[in-house]
């Protein structure tokens, strides 16, 4: 899973004055494995003779299992596909195969985890907020929907781990 380190790097260091660490941003883990997902989804379509798309079910397999693997790495992409179309900027991602680069967090790639933490915390006004800037004010309605559903396939993969730990 380490393919094309070097290929995305220099891009990364353009606006690294811009980013936070990763650790600092207070995601929970199973969303920081959504991130990892997702800047593997965003390597496929930055080169898409590479297949990262594959690492990123891979990653999401590792993370939540053969069950809840498959359907949460299709619920990233979904929120991913819905994102696209409703931004008129390029989405900045880091390196998810760079040691140093996948610590830190863009400025995007934290406000599309914020959103998916604000819906999993039933703060409606804080993700809309969130997706409308990320969205660049653009219709966030489908983005928000796609979102939830991914929230909800985070919350059956919590009760699943909390039967496997009782």
């Amino acid at each position: 899973m380490n393919r094309g380190v070097n290929d995305m790097c220099e891009r990364d260091q353009e606006c690294s004055e811009k980013q936070s660490l990763l650790r600092d941003a207070g995601f929970r883990d199973d969303e920081e494995a959504v991130l990892h997902i997702a800047r593997r989804y965003c390597a496929s379509y930055t080169r898409p003779k590479r297949p990262y798309w594959e690492d990123a079910i891979d990653v999401a397999v590792a993370r939540f299992g053969d069950f809840h693997g498959p359907a949460i790495a299709v619920a990233t992409l979904n929120v991913l596909r819905r994102l696209r179309p409703s931004r008129k900027s390029v989405f900045r991602f880091n390196n998810p195969y760079c040691d140093s680069c996948s610590k830190k967090l863009t400025e995007c790639e934290r406000r599309l985890v914020q959103t998916l933490h604000c819906v999993r915390c039933n703060d409606q006004s804080g993700a809309v907020i969130e997706a409308m800037i990320l969205c660049e004010g653009r219709e966030t309605e489908p983005f928000i929907e796609e979102v939830g559903r991914l929230s909800s396939a985070l919350i059956r993969d919590d009760r699943v781990w909390a039967r496997t730990l009782a």
